[in-house]
């Protein structure tokens, strides 16, 4: 009996890491880079421009200045575009 509940441990183990990784990864899409053009002290809003012109509304991070460069993920077609996971870009 207690062979059986530790294979099954095990087994169970080892599927939900392998699946891990790709639920995580689902959602991002390519990587954008963007010049941070404005920061309101108020709201603590970063707004970025793309360099395809496309302007996004973010929260700030610590650290952050206007005439920054940023790298970020943007969410996949099909849906509102959005930037997440923004981290600043060298």
């Amino acid at each position: 009996m207690m062979r059986q509940f530790v294979q099954l441990t095990l087994l169970t183990g080892i599927l939900m890491v392998e699946f891990v990784p790709v639920a995580l990864t689902q959602g991002r899409g390519p990587d954008v880079v963007a010049t941070i053009t404005g920061i309101s002290k108020k709201t603590g809003q970063v707004t970025l421009q793309t360099d395809d012109g496309t302007v996004y509304r973010i929260g700030k991070k610590e650290g952050w200045k206007v005439g920054d460069k940023v790298i970020c993920y943007q969410n996949e077609p099909g849906r509102k575009p959005r930037l997440f996971d923004c981290r600043p870009w060298s």
